[in-house]
């Protein structure tokens, strides 16, 4: 009997990790998907990489600090007040670690993960003067 070495995202490749030996069918007959264990009908179903499609139930935000030494720092997070307690803490970024205390300017609701991070970048690249005419201070 001949066979087909599958590999897990269902491509017929040989000599690679996690492969499975699947009986040969005739070319006009389709594999069963609970044959791959991970077919392409799985990445049209729902709830398939959500999180790197930016479809997500929570708000992201991205949130301005100004820092002891009077620096600002921009960031996102789904809630800025923890997000805020933690740089105070000592566990946020780098950056605000050696400028503490740090205090929360404004934060703005962003919605998807992925478009916070896009205002994000787009706030980062600001002056100083025109970050905070963002967040209205």
């Amino acid at each position: 009997m001949w066979y087909v070495i599958v590999r897990e995202e269902g491509y017929a490749l040989t000599g690679t990790l996690r492969t499975k030996e699947i009986p040969l069918r005739a070319h006009n007959e389709p594999l069963r998907t609970s044959e791959c264990s991970r077919s392409v009908d799985r990445r049209e179903g729902s709830g398939y990489n959500r999180r790197s499609m930016g479809i997500t139930d929570k708000t992201w935000y991205v949130y301005l600090l100004q820092c002891a030494d009077g620096t600002l720092y921009t960031g996102i997070s789904v809630d800025p007040q923890r997000r805020l307690a933690q740089h105070n803490a000592g566990r946020g970024a780098r950056y605000t670690r050696m400028r503490l205390p740090v205090r929360l300017l404004g934060s703005q609701a962003a919605g998807t993960q992925r478009e916070a991070i896009l205002l994000e970048k787009a706030i980062k690249r600001r002056s100083p003067p025109q970050k905070k005419k963002t967040f209205g201070v």
